[in-house]
């Protein structure tokens, strides 16, 4: 759930110290109340954030004006994910600070889908977003690109409309986007290759915002996606000697590409055809070539409007007082375990590139790397208390000390017709496990320790059952409410008829330590029996318990957490002051 949090200066102030001994500069004061449209201290930092589109992690190392020129000033997080790895709910969760379980935005599609832009825009969020918050506070707020998915289709959006919070807002007018306009019309920005059209429009929003009003900037640019059209950069990561850069950054001769054995995987991937299925020569395969060059040669646009971009802030700007962030949306495959595009929980298709360079007055370096895990949402957080604005997220800001110890992951049930059909999942990520449980009850477990490309499934390996378990308990209380299609695990509950008065509550052997309140139903009247928990090393434990009066009852449990409970059936039962309730 989201966390109120209207952190400010102060607080900001008291996490760096932390982090480090010095603390040079001051830091924006508090926030407007709520309604508020206040002016913006004189040293609050302008942002920036440029998000690509299904770019790979590790990626971003073949891009030249990137990383061989801004990353010495960037922080570099080598652990970055999203809860849930698609355009359309990672940008919703991005632009709130709130997870797919509270947006409810899971997928890309407006019609019989619970997604796109539609479904975000009726569950009340849009008035709720980063530019609303930012505008209040004072900011001048620009979109140039990418928005949500069709937010421009079906002609439910009037001509001219923009959403709440917006100044600028220069966006596709389909359903997703586009390399070229007019053939993607792209509103108020010139014809031609839109990475560039696009990168001009974010230059125009630099030199048009007055100096003194604080700017939020997001250029969103539809590269790397498919169909990866390069137009007037094909060939440039080539000619400029960076594309093994991207490739290796991409780990794209990884032993999950191609001819893994995945007897360990679930029954829908072990029935996807591989890589070398269709005779293609051992890895590097000539599909994953063509994909790897065909992205990098469209990013290495991208960097080159980052740079007239940054250019531009330099000049004009003041530079020294911006948070600029460059990430991506989402993961992308390249057919680690037979899986191209996005959607799965897997290590390289779902972390992200990211990084951060901070306000030159808090004193963070650059050139550096930060290996503890983080999602968009503590970037939102971050975002939000660097620039003093008030919205609640159920992030963790990414200079807080302590970081996080875990993440969650999911998925509803993917598409038929899509790339490859998925059932809906729920899991749970740490920097050295991954832990996934599938609707129809398969579970994965891989230690990144000894196995970083997830090829030994250790889900049943008995040295890791009590570590199953925990990440099992911690992926459930994360997944809810529940992802569409997805069943969870089940707690059966048994009423015994042939010793009146006794109830059982069977629990599955993965949440035998999760809280249980297991409770009596008779003539439209609940009547809680009590809390079923298993202490370590047990296997059953037993309460006395009061049934209200003699009668038929039925018992259902409401366990902690988004687990799955069926009612028992009716039985008869005979009211004992001393009956007896047992957890097995």
């Amino acid at each position: 759930m989201i966390k109120r949090s209207r952190v400010a200066g102060a607080l900001v102030a008291a996490v760096l110290v932390a982090l480090s001994s010095t603390l040079v500069g001051a830091l924006p004061g508090a926030p407007a109340g709520p309604g508020e449209a206040a002016a913006a201290d004189p040293g609050t930092p302008d942002v920036i954030v440029i998000m690509t589109d299904d770019q790979r992690v590790g990626t971003h190392r073949g891009m030249p004006y990137l990383w061989g020129n801004l990353r010495q000033q960037m922080v570099n997080y080598s652990n970055a994910q999203v809860p849930v790895n698609n355009c359309c709910p990672s940008r919703s969760t991005f632009l709130t600070g709130a997870t797919s379980n509270e947006t409810k935005v899971w997928d890309n599609t407006n019609a019989g889908s619970p997604g796109g832009w539609l479904r975000f825009h009726k569950s009340g969020f849009e008035n709720r977003t980063l530019a609303v918050a930012l505008n209040k506070r004072g900011y001048r707020t620009a979109l140039l690109g990418k928005y949500l998915n069709q937010f421009a289709a079906h002609n439910r959006v009037a001509a001219g409309a923009r959403p709440p919070g917006w100044d600028d807002f220069r966006t596709y007018l389909n359903s997703n986007g586009g390399y070229w306009a007019p053939g993607t019309p792209v509103r108020n920005v010139a014809p031609g290759y839109t990475t560039d059209t696009l990168g001009d429009a974010a230059v125009d929003v630099i030199e048009q915002t007055p100096t003194d009003e604080p700017l939020f900037l997001l250029y969103t640019p539809y590269a790397p996606h498919e169909p990866f059209d390069a137009g007037p950069y094909k060939g440039s990561a080539r000619d400029a000697g960076t594309l093994d850069d991207f490739r290796r950054g991409g780990e794209w001769t990884n032993p999950s590409i191609g001819g893994e054995n995945r007897r360990g995987k679930p029954a829908w991937n072990q029935r996807l055809a591989g890589l070398n299925s269709d005779g293609e020569s051992p890895s590097p395969y000539p599909r994953v070539r063509h994909v790897s060059e065909s992205q990098a040669d469209t990013l290495m646009g991208v960097d080159a409007n980052i740079r007239k971009i940054v250019e531009a802030q330099q000049g004009i700007r003041d530079w020294s007082n911006t948070l600029f962030v460059f990430m991506s949306d989402n993961g992308y495959g390249w057919g680690d375990h037979a899986l191209f595009d996005k959607t799965t929980p897997y290590r390289l298709t779902n972390e992200v590139p990211l990084m951060i360079k901070y306000p030159d007055s808090l004193g963070v370096p650059g050139g550096t790397a930060d290996h503890r895990l983080v999602n968009n949402i503590d970037v939102t957080s971050t975002i939000a208390v660097l620039s003093g604005a008030s919205l609640a997220t159920s992030g963790i800001p990414t200079l807080w000390p302590q970081g996080r110890t875990g993440l969650s992951v999911q998925s509803p049930q993917s598409k038929r017709g899509y790339p490859f059909w998925h059932p809906a999942y729920c899991g749970w990520r740490t920097k050295d496990h991954l832990y996934v449980r599938w609707s129809d009850g398969f579970e994965e477990l891989y230690d990144y320790r000894t196995d970083p490309w997830e090829q030994r499934n250790l889900a049943g390996a008995s040295a890791y059952q009590a570590l199953r378990t925990k990440m099992s308990i911690a992926a459930h209380r994360a997944c809810d409410p529940l992802p569409p299609k997805y069943e969870p695990p089940l707690i059966a509950v048994k009423l015994n008829a042939a010793r009146r008065g006794t109830l059982q509550a069977r629990m599955a052997p993965a949440l035998r330590r999760t809280p249980v309140t297991v409770q009596l139903y008779r003539k439209g009247r609940w009547s809680t029996v009590g809390v079923c928990r298993l202490p370590r090393g047990t296997t059953s434990s037993q309460r006395r318990l009061t049934v209200p009066d003699s009668g038929m009852y039925r018992a259902k449990a409401q366990p902690a957490g988004a687990y799955r409970s069926t009612w028992s059936p009716s039985v008869p039962v005979r009211a004992k002051p001393k009956a007896t309730f047992r957890c097995a």
